[in-house]
């Protein structure tokens, strides 16, 4: 019985032992699970912590951006847009000060407001014919129906427009007074030897009924070529494929004129259509300069060594061999200092041209002086029978300085010698003693293009933009994820990523930023042209923002070594702003409590000592739960020396020319031009078409550098300004154009007349409507 009740003991022993051992293992098992969870939220936490912080540094860095905008300042008084109205009056209106015509109907805001139409309706009697396409074709925009009987829509109106050698008839109803007619500036059109006309693109918004066009042409042209009109058809000019199609013709052989009715909007030529959709010969003549100046000191005194490693010859070696893949081409070789030396006349072997090239590389050189005139003339002298359909003559000159030739023949003469032999004559401006307007007039003249290279380096880019005008001048552009195609028109040859600095713009302790001195100095260190020394300056005109800054000097300094060396601006590289003080991700405390987002401790003192200063900004984000942000800005006014012992003297001086140049904004005002006219955008292409990257203000808020100009191919009203914007380091932005009609009107209360027909220019940055300035100031 012992054994029995022993024996059950231990059964029930045994079960109670591994009851516990179960109840441990699920204790622990529970454990683990709930370490498991605790680790998994810690890590959730954490996660969210760090994208909480990505996300706060993301917004802040872009509200960074957004403090160096400046506050744009309106003179109550004044007229900024030249539309006849005040900024004050333009206030209350609810009109844009920035822009003469707030609603793009063609009528200006002052006007409207004197004509009794809405400035902010384009369509006052909401017939859907603009108000200022009403006043152009004779219609009465404050009525529906301005003969009280037949609506203003339905009734067919002529219009007549007349454009140098292309008049244009349309009918249609009131808005074909938005057609406008221009010369297109085309290199690949204009050298195209089967086309004896020049190019007009005819464009609009709106459909028209019936479209004749017609072509005045030029009978001593046709003379030297051996046509009558009768060999010419008119030509319609597709983009996509570089094609001609031939319309339909009537012929006035006694006033040398030809007429087309035209289907739509597009670009057209009169040409040869038996010729002008086959690719011609095409001579290249490379005429070099080989002067002194293109040589080391050693063996030219007082060089200013443009070109010591010969990249002019890799510059024409490599073109050559780009365009060798586009057609039929011969290719000559000339050197000139006061002498001109033809190495190689022209051939199709690239063979001898590489050895001409090697000779100029390796051969002693006299150097006696840069007569440009004199080798122009002899190169031109080297092309035999020019007058023909068949062949196109270039020439591509390289210089780097100007001509010191005394009893030279004028440009003028240059041009009309080229004009008679049927030469193009393209030029390249070599670094910053080149003559860049005598260059770009030349080429302009005969129907080239001048090319801007800021040293021998960029030379590289340069041929590739050659490449790019014998093919029509037709590039590619991104817009978000879409890729368009435009005609460049102007190309300064400025690579922000090579040409912009490494640095972005930034605070001071008195300016939200030093933008527009960044432009000037970007701009005046690629032309070649940047002052070393400069005084102090009190600018001239009103503002609230404005300030006398100091003189700087960076004579005998690493800067100016880099300028003479022709570096690009990329080589500065200042310290103080690739630091941790100048970079909003670094010095900001994301953990700071309360609601201010504060500059963290460890870094405030030695920031200060360095010449920075914190400054509160109001925050209104609803991504962000603080309410402000502590922001450091360089106090260069009052902590030189601060400054200067954190980096270099050197370097102080480099902020300080900023700031200085900075100021000349308060002081431009003679040297400021807008876009309310054609002759704002002329004046723009001409700085352009010498690679000048324009100063630009957008808004009054903000400065950029014009550096290219694209026109669409779809829509040849559109246009496309690349800029560079100096808040974004190394990116070409963009800014968009577009034109269309403008009329001015006279009126005496009963009867409007139409004074001038013109055009304007809207512009859009960033998604907004915005006025745009540009200044060729000089410091």
């Amino acid at each position: 019985m012992k054994k029995d009740i022993s024996a059950s003991q231990a059964i029930a022993n045994r079960q109670a032992r591994r009851s516990n051992t179960k109840k441990i293992a699920a204790a622990a098992v529970g454990i683990l699970v709930i370490a498991g969870v605790a680790v998994s939220a810690v890590t959730i936490s954490r996660l969210k912590k760090n994208d909480s912080i990505l996300l706060a540094q993301n917004l802040i860095t872009q509200f960074e951006i957004n403090t160096t905008y400046r506050e744009p300042e309106l003179d109550p008084e004044k007229d900024d847009d030249n539309d006849d109205l005040k900024n004050s009056e333009e206030s209350q209106l609810g009109t844009n000060p920035l822009d003469e015509d707030s609603d793009n109907d063609g009528i200006s805001d002052g006007e409207e407001i004197e004509l009794g139409t809405d400035p902010l309706n384009a369509d006052t009697d909401n017939d859907t014919i603009l108000d200022g396409y009403e006043l152009m074709t004779g219609l009465d925009p404050l009525k529906e129906r301005t003969d009280a009987i037949t609506r203003d829509l339905a009734r067919k109106t002529e219009y007549e427009i007349n454009e140098d050698q292309m008049t244009l008839n349309v009918s249609g109803n009131g808005n074909i007074a938005d057609i406008s007619v221009s010369e297109i500036n085309n290199f690949g059109i204009n050298s195209n030897t089967g086309i004896v006309s020049r190019a007009y693109e005819i464009v609009g918004s709106y459909p028209f009924d019936t479209a004749q066009a017609t072509f005045k042409l030029d009978p001593k042209r046709l003379a030297k070529l051996g046509v009558s009109v009768k060999d010419l058809s008119f030509l319609s000019f597709n983009s996509k494929d570089q094609h001609y199609a031939q319309l339909e013709s009537t012929y006035d052989e006694q006033n040398s004129t030809i007429t087309a009715n035209i289907a739509g909007y597009g670009t057209y030529v009169i040409g040869m259509i038996d010729s002008v959709n086959s690719a011609p010969l095409t001579r290249i003549a490379f005429l070099l300069d080989n002067s002194g100046s293109m040589y080391p000191e050693e063996l030219c005194a007082d060089s200013p060594e443009n070109d010591v490693d010969f990249k002019r010859l890799d510059f024409t070696e490599n073109l050559i061999q780009k365009i060798e893949e586009q057609g039929d081409y011969q290719y000559s070789i000339a050197k000139f200092t006061a002498q001109y030396k033809l190495m190689q006349s022209f051939t199709k072997d690239t063979s001898k041209i590489r050895d001409a090239l090697d000779h100029i590389r390796k051969d002693s050189e006299f150097f006696d002086g840069t007569h440009i005139q004199s080798a122009l003339e002899r190169c031109m002298d080297s092309f035999d029978n020019t007058v023909t359909v068949n062949t196109r003559n270039i020439i591509v000159l390289l210089s780097d300085g100007s001509s010191d030739e005394t009893g030279a023949k004028t440009l003028r003469q240059l041009a009309d010698e080229a004009d008679d032999k049927n030469i193009i004559i393209m030029t390249v401006g070599l670094g910053s003693d080149v003559d860049r307007d005598w260059l770009q007039t030349l080429a302009s003249e005969t129907g080239g293009k001048y090319y801007s290279a800021s040293d021998a380096y960029a030379l590289e880019n340069v041929y590739r933009r050659i490449v790019t005008t014998l093919n029509y001048d037709i590039v590619d552009y991104t817009e978000g994820d879409n890729t368009s195609t435009g005609y460049s028109l102007y190309d300064t040859g400025f690579d922000p990523k090579i040409n912009g600095f490494v640095i972005k713009n930034f605070r001071t302790a008195d300016t939200p930023s030093v933008d527009y001195g960044m432009a000037m100095f970007a701009r005046d260190w690629y032309t070649g042209r940047l002052r070393l020394k400069a005084g102090s300056l009190e600018p001239s005109e009103k503002s609230s923002q404005k300030y006398s800054p100091d003189g700087y000097d960076l004579t005998d300094t690493d800067i100016s070594e880099k300028l003479s060396d022709h570096q690009t601006l990329s080589n500065i590289n200042p310290s103080v702003m690739t630091g941790p003080y100048a970079d909003v991700k670094k010095y900001l405390d994301y953990n700071s409590m309360g609601d201010t987002l504060k500059i963290r401790s460890d870094m405030r003192s030695v920031a200060e000592a360095q010449g920075w200063v914190a400054k509160s900004y109001v925050l209104n984000s609803n991504n962000l739960h603080w309410d402000r942000v502590e922001l450091l800005s360089l106090d260069i006014a009052n902590s030189e020396k601060k400054i200067e012992n954190a980096c270099a003297k050197s370097e102080v001086q480099f902020y300080k020319a900023l700031y200085r140049l900075n100021a000349i904004q308060w002081d431009d005002e003679n040297s400021t031009f807008d876009l309310h006219s054609d002759d704002g955008f002329d004046k723009l292409k001409q700085l352009l078409a010498i690679g000048e990257p324009v100063i630009t203000t957008v808004d009054g808020s903000h400065t950029v550098n014009a550096i290219a100009l694209i026109q669409d191919t779809n829509d040849h009203r559109r246009y496309i300004l690349n800029v560079y914007d100096s808040n974004y380091p190394g990116t070409i932005k963009r800014l968009y154009i577009t034109k269309t009609v403008k009329a001015s009107f006279d009126s005496d209360g009963d009867t409007v007349t139409v004074k001038s027909v013109g055009h304007q220019y809207t512009c859009e940055y960033e998604g907004k409507q915005v006025g745009i300035k540009f200044s060729d100031a000089v410091a």
